[in-house]
């Protein structure tokens, strides 16, 4: 997942400002026909937030039971 995480982020800070704004040729089997690869860059950007906030919120997790585990053992 991390490995996922890091080529979005490379996409979204260099890859998506170099994409063409016109659509590609429409290839067969392609669901988006018509839509161009900056904009489609674009709709995966916009979900790297929502992504950080899960992480975040899996890190806090794994922190409260992490700290729960130590405090019913003892702080061991």
């Amino acid at each position: 997942m991390a490995g996922t995480r890091a080529a979005l982020i490379q996409l979204c800070q260099e890859v998506a400002v170099r994409l063409v704004e016109a659509p590609p040729e429409d290839a067969p089997g392609r669901a988006d026909k018509g839509v161009s690869l900056r904009d489609e860059a674009s709709r995966w950007c916009a979900v790297l937030p929502q992504i950080e906030a899960v992480r975040s919120a899996a890190k806090a997790a794994r922190a409260a039971q992490a700290a729960e585990q130590g405090t019913a053992t003892g702080g061991t």
